[in-house]
């Protein structure tokens, strides 16, 4: 029997025909059409694991600037705050606290061009591993439980792939951290012992929660609001959960949600796509912004003219 699929119900049929989870669907569907091992695939995702626990660390423990000098910082900071005891007196727990911390790090790493991994985009690369760690940190999971939970993620970002865009470019950010989003929702939900159906419900509430979000980074880059906005993301990730845990239902399935992704990124006006043309990048602050950023490029392009003769 094919384990090919490309649709939400199609995954959740090859979980109850074979019973089993939606992380092994996934290791099959990768054996199959990739013509992988499964020993092969599971040393892939535990290497995978281990680039994204490096970019937390690589800004959590180091006070870090970006290139342009926008943004950097703010995870260690934010860091060495709740190292203080003031962190008593905040409203999220710690975990969530912590896991705010590692989105901000894994994006600050990624604006400082070092080593990410873009799961599924660059610009969203945060939301995934802090999810995953901050659950395997609460819960106490094995590695293994933690490399279940990315095949889970790989398995929903496939669905939302191939039926909508994962792009900001394409479909603003709800494309892209969105899905990052939905992508975590359902990892951590099968990490934390849910059926495929809840992983699912999970990925739907999730989703659900962030259309129409636009992309707007200020100067083009992909750090103002970037960096910051997917610490909410994190926080999306596990409410979704929490609530498919619990109970709660997806009143419309995933492959709608899914759908309505689709369109909505297509109505999207172009100017809300990763152009930095309207939304944030427009304001005062954001047109000043890049004002400076060309003007700090254009110095530098006339240093580099001079020193080159």
């Amino acid at each position: 029997m094919s384990y090919n699929f490309t649709k939400a119900t199609q995954l959740l049929a090859l979980t109850k025909d074979h019973q089993v989870s939606i992380s092994e669907i996934a290791i099959e569907y990768e054996m199959e059409t990739k013509a992988r091992t499964r020993e092969e695939i599971l040393k892939r995702s535990k290497s995978v694991l281990s680039a994204m626990g490096k970019a937390i660390l690589d800004a959590k423990d180091e006070r870090k600037e970006s290139v342009t000098g926008l943004v950097g910082g703010d995870a260690y900071i934010f860091n060495e705050y709740l190292k203080s005891p003031k962190k008593k007196e905040m409203f999220m727990s710690d975990i969530a606290l912590h896991a705010m911390v590692w989105s901000m790090a894994t994006n600050e790493t990624n604006a400082c061009s070092h080593c990410i991994v873009a799961c599924p985009t660059a610009g969203s690369a945060g939301i995934v591993p802090a999810s995953l760690y901050a659950a395997r940190d609460r819960l106490k999971l094995s590695e293994e439980v933690m490399v279940a939970g990315l095949l889970n993620t790989s398995a929903i970002g496939l669905i939302i792939e191939e039926n909508a865009m994962m792009s900001g470019a394409e479909g603003g950010c709800q494309s892209e951290d969105g899905s990052a989003a939905a992508m975590a929702a359902s990892g951590i939900t099968e990490m934390r012992g849910g059926t495929p159906e809840q992983c699912l419900d999970a990925a739907a509430l999730s989703l659900k929660n962030v259309l129409g979000l636009v992309c707007d980074p200020v100067g083009g880059l992909v750090e103002v609001p970037c960096i910051k906005r997917t610490t909410f993301m994190v926080m999306n990730a596990f409410t979704a959960s929490d609530l498919a845990i619990g109970g709660v239902t997806s009143k419309v399935p995933f492959d709608e949600v899914v759908d309505a992704l689709r369109r909505v990124g297509e109505a999207m006006p172009r100017e809300l796509r990763e152009t930095a043309l309207g939304g944030l990048a427009t304001t005062p602050t954001g047109l000043r912004v890049k004002a400076e950023m060309a003007e700090r490029k254009n110095q530098n392009d006339a240093a580099r003219k001079k020193a080159t003769g």
